[in-house]
């Protein structure tokens, strides 16, 4: 059997060599279904079969026909690769088991296509070439042996004007494709029985260390890395211009504080709201809210004595009577005047750009390292992006991106 596509530039043919067979029980008038059995070698190496049963005499043609080709060249297919698909193939095997049924006009085919060692070659520039990055498909589909399993269910309608077996098949890959490429890391989590978000590592604002959430994200990644080795991995650190900026800004303020009170170390935990009213910070505090605002600590104390003493009479009416102003608790007074010179010091603070790209940067290194010494990911798949000239400022973590090796 020899077939040729003459509508492909260059044009595809392949022949079946070696046929033998049969196709039994062929009767018009029974109206059962005759048997066929057949096989031969394309090329006269690859086997291939047909099985199954049809009936050719019935007003509406049906068909369960089951096909097979073993360790086919990929390369004999080139006319349809570089058509559709973009690009040449170098080297790779195909294999084939399809089963497709007909009944009246509605067809139902169950492909399952395997592809060993493909390796795609010089980039074609056809106009009905799919708009996808092949490359990474290919990575993310195949295994760690250089296997491509896929199962494709396909169906349609042979007397519509656009059916062809070609177009429904394609369409079934391409749909496959674009869904790897357009989503690659949840594919990557779906080969490990996750559904883990696996593109993004969070950390918490300021820090750059991992947390269980993060390393349990990044383990998650590396097992679906392993069963991809064709993929490299791009980490760019990033952080959040607002909720980083003030943990660092506090972290400042803090290491001053310590500095200037000669402790031996801060209390845990420590916030605007538990900070020490006396002793050494008290006094660090105060000296630094004088030295860096201009500003006594006196004259920060009438003000917060003025804002806790109430404005009107207790009735709350216009007319007002004379009246000595009610006490204030000291207590209430220092908690609520170190809060202020607290939260004004933290204010003051700018943190510079570069920083926070310091920042990014670490995180990033963190998330190679964990991959690296405790993941086993090869550090040749791993790539730092430069966070300093890009710094993305939206969410304190790193994303991560995909590419073909």
């Amino acid at each position: 059997a020899y077939f040729a596509d003459n509508s492909l530039t260059p044009r595809f043919a392949s022949g079946i060599e070696s046929l033998n067979g049969t196709v039994s029980q062929l009767d018009s008038a029974s109206g059962k279904a005759a048997a066929v059995d057949i096989a031969g070698k394309i090329d006269n190496y690859a086997p291939v079969s047909l099985k199954g049963s049809i009936d050719p005499f019935s007003d509406a043609l049906n068909l369960d026909l089951m096909f097979s080709v073993s360790g086919a060249e990929l390369t004999s297919v080139n006319p349809y690769s570089g058509t559709y698909m973009g690009y040449y193939i170098d080297k790779g095997l195909l294999s084939l088991d399809v089963q497709y049924k007909l009944q009246g006009d509605a067809l139902e085919g169950d492909n399952h296509v395997v592809i060993d060692q493909l390796t795609l070659g010089q980039k074609s520039d056809s106009e009905q070439a799919l708009s996808l990055p092949l490359g990474l498909a290919v990575a993310l589909l195949q295994d760690r042996n250089g296997v491509i399993d896929l199962g494709l269910e396909v169906s349609g309608d042979v007397d519509s004007p656009d059916f062809s077996f070609g177009s429904i098949i394609l369409n079934a890959i391409g749909n496959l494709i674009t869904k790897a490429v357009t989503a690659p890391f949840s594919f990557l989590a779906n080969l490990v029985g996750s559904d883990d978000t696996l593109n993004e590592v969070t950390f918490a604002a300021g820090s750059s260390d991992l947390d269980d959430e993060a390393t349990a994200t990044l383990t998650t990644l590396a097992k679906a890395l392993k069963k991809r080795p064709g993929l490299r991995l791009n980490i760019e650190g990033t952080v959040n211009a607002v909720t980083d900026a003030g943990v660092l800004a506090e972290k400042t303020l803090q290491d001053r504080l310590l500095t200037m009170s000669g402790a031996v170390a801060l209390p845990a935990n420590l916030t605007a709201s538990s900070y020490p009213v006396e002793g050494p910070l008290s006094g660090a505090l105060k000296q630094a809210f004088t030295e860096t605002l201009g500003i006594t600590v006196e004259e920060e104390r009438a003000k917060i004595i003025a804002q806790l003493t109430p404005s009107t009479n207790e009735k709350g009416d216009s007319e007002q009577t004379e009246q000595a102003p009610p006490e204030i608790d000291e207590t209430r007074v220092q908690r609520a005047l170190h809060i202020a010179m607290y939260n004004s010091l933290r204010s003051n603070i700018d943190i510079p750009p570069g920083q926070l790209a310091a920042l990014a940067d670490r995180r990033a290194k963190a998330v190679k390292r964990y991959l690296i010494n405790d993941a086993a990911i090869d550090a040749n798949r791993l790539f730092q992006l430069n966070s300093r000239h890009h710094l993305q400022e939206d969410v304190s973590g790193a994303t991560l991106t995909l590419e073909a090796d």
